[in-house]
């Protein structure tokens, strides 16, 4: 792996290249996953403010790996790796939703957004979805660009779009709608992600 974390918590890995170059085209993947985040909570893999999100490319396993509970992956640039984006806890391919999102292990098995809709006008993208989790609970939702999908037909996380707030509801439900001043055409896939404020 490129980063492994255990043991300790609270670390915080912003600002690298791991498996590729300051280009982000040159493949110097890991033979395991870009980062693996093993028994240890409160790590913050990326982040928010300028400069924080790391490239996380060519590595021929995942590009993040996550099993444990209460750990945020923000604005990386994941892409290229050999399995999904961010993979929570060993589950064989992409972890399925549930209704409300009840169950338990790496990082809750987080449920994904649902995208519906995306286009593109006046320079502006326009995006809309649901997402079905945990009742009465602030969500940040993160969209991406994709220049391709994963080997399970969905997207990585290649380029970081924005991200808006949604509250859901108290069955657990949210609609999301985000408009960005991004660049995007018919290549392109876009996908999402959602982070509880645990």
């Amino acid at each position: 792996d490129g980063v492994l974390l255990g043991g300790d918590s609270a670390n915080i890995v912003q600002g690298n290249w791991i498996g590729t170059d300051r280009t982000g085209t040159l493949d110097l993947g890991n033979s395991g996953t870009g980062v693996t985040i093993l028994n240890t909570p409160n790590n913050v893999i990326g982040g928010t403010v300028a400069g924080a999100a790391n490239v996380v490319a060519f590595n021929h396993e995942h590009g993040v790996s996550i099993f444990y509970p209460g750990n945020a992956v923000l604005t990386n640039a994941i892409y290229s790796n050999g399995g999904l984006g961010i993979e929570l806890g060993g589950f064989p391919g992409v972890t399925p939703n549930d209704p409300g999102d009840s169950d338990i292990g790496a990082n809750q098995q987080q449920n994904f957004p649902i995208l519906s809709y995306s286009t593109i006008k006046r320079g502006a993208a326009t995006i809309r979805g649901t997402l079905d989790s945990t009742p009465r609970t602030a969500f940040r939702i993160e969209f991406f660009a994709n220049g391709a999908l994963d080997p399970t037909g969905h997207g990585e996380g290649q380029r970081f779009l924005g991200a808006v707030q949604v509250q859901t509801s108290k069955r657990g439900r949210a609609s999301i709608s985000a408009r960005f001043a991004a660049s995007l055409n018919s290549t392109q896939f876009v996908t999402a992600t959602a982070t509880d404020p645990s």
